[in-house]
């Protein structure tokens, strides 16, 4: 090998949201092929399983990780040391803070994905905590795939949408039910009256309208946007002396 950076894949996503299904297809793919070894790191175990015949085919080696304390760049390492591979591919567990992912610096991620099932989103976005855990999970991610979308009513699958572009704007959203992807491209059906004029926005609609700017900036032009706020201006008068404004909160 190089002395360049290995490739590291990341997935993220609960338990059975899809991870190892994905990564099976990705594997057996022909634009994936490589002669190398590619290591795969799961750190749970989920219903569905990495096939000895898949692995044999395309140089693939499975370890398992079990613990948050155990997932260590010096753990990591030792990995790399016996197989020596050409990159790795990752499976987070979902009750892991993915704030404390840390990889050797000899690795860089090529790709963060992360996986959600529809069916149980609502269960985990609702929860303080487990909300927590998803956010964290898809902050940086590149790409995020709801899956098992059948039986869920299109008005439904765009607010999923527009939650999970409140906390990451920039990610790809795929949506996917047993016939393949899920058209929300019309997902039009905002939280707030865009026909007034002040449109009036409550809690995290201000994140859901921020994002819809930037989409439908035409929707918006000329109109007045009503919502509570707080600017706080407490260093310019110590850093700034000539600065004369008095140092206080506007509340709108």
């Amino acid at each position: 090998m190089s002395s360049e950076q290995k490739p590291v894949y990341v997935i993220n996503g609960f338990l059975e949201s899809g991870k190892t299904s994905f990564f099976t297809y990705t594997i057996g793919q022909p634009y994936f092929q490589t002669k190398g070894v590619t290591l795969v790191i799961a750190c749970e175990e989920g219903t569905v399983g990495y096939g000895p015949k898949l692995m044999k085919a395309t140089h693939t080696v499975k370890e398992d990780i079990e613990s948050l304390d155990e997932f260590t760049p010096a753990a990591l390492m030792a990995l790399d040391a016996k197989y020596n591979p050409e990159r790795i591919l990752i499976e987070w567990n979902g009750m892991w803070d993915f704030r404390k992912f840390r990889i050797p610096k000899k690795w860089m991620i090529e790709q963060e994905l992360t996986t959600i099932d529809a069916s149980t989103f609502p269960m985990y976005f609702q929860n303080g905590d487990l909300k927590s855990l998803l956010a964290e999970q898809i902050r940086g991610t590149e790409l995020i795939m709801v899956n098992r979308c059948d039986g869920i009513d299109h008005k439904t699958l765009i607010s999923y949408k527009r939650n999970l572009k409140a906390i990451n704007p920039n990610a790809e959203i795929i949506f996917e039910d047993k016939d393949g992807e899920v058209d929300t491209a019309e997902a039009e059906d905002l939280p707030y009256d865009i026909s007034r004029d002040p449109i009036e926005l409550d809690g995290i609609n201000y994140a859901i309208w921020f994002q819809d700017i930037f989409d439908h900036p035409d929707w918006y032009e000329g109109k007045n946007i009503r919502f509570l706020s707080s600017v706080i201006k407490p260093l310019l008068r110590e850093r700034y002396p000539c600065f004369r404004q008095r140092c206080k909160v506007r509340r709108s």
